[in-house]
């Protein structure tokens, strides 16, 4: 008993095979990101950007925080990296882990505009930076004819 195809119906094909024309030069693998950033403006209008600093905003989202989710809330680091005053990029730049984002954003959306405190309304979200700095990527590939 020949055991050499268990299928003697789909027997091999005797055609020869064409070797693949095409080649991979290279390739990438996008890794999941790690952070979390955001763009925070305050609620409330009449809160000046300029009287804001590192210290007041990490007691602000520290309350906000502990009061939605308690001691979890308050472990979950958080980087401040820009208070911007001006401009159409005003506001406060943080980052976050990627998996504590979600909390982070409930959090804060759900303490917002309780108390008389400071509270912020997230004006950006991303995990990529690069889209948090030009918010139309296309912008970046058009060409200039300024001269």
């Amino acid at each position: 008993m020949d055991t050499s195809n268990p299928h003697p119906q789909l027997a091999p094909s005797k055609r020869r095979k064409k070797p693949n024309k095409s080649y991979t030069l290279s390739s990438h693998v996008l890794s999941p990101p790690r952070w979390t950033y955001l763009n925070l403006v305050p609620l409330n209008p009449t809160t000046k950007l300029e009287s804001l600093d590192a210290t007041t905003v990490r007691l602000a989202l520290l309350r906000a925080l502990s009061t939605y989710l308690g001691e979890h809330g308050a472990a979950i680091p958080v980087d401040i990296l820009s208070i911007m005053h001006e401009g159409p990029q005003s506001g406060v730049y943080l980052r976050v882990p990627h998996e504590d984002g979600t909390a982070f954003v409930a959090a804060l959306a759900s303490t917002g505009g309780v108390d008389a405190g400071l509270s912020f309304r997230i004006r950006q979200r991303s995990d990529w930076p690069a889209a948090m700095v030009c918010p139309d990527p296309q912008a970046l590939f058009e060409l200039s004819t300024d001269s």
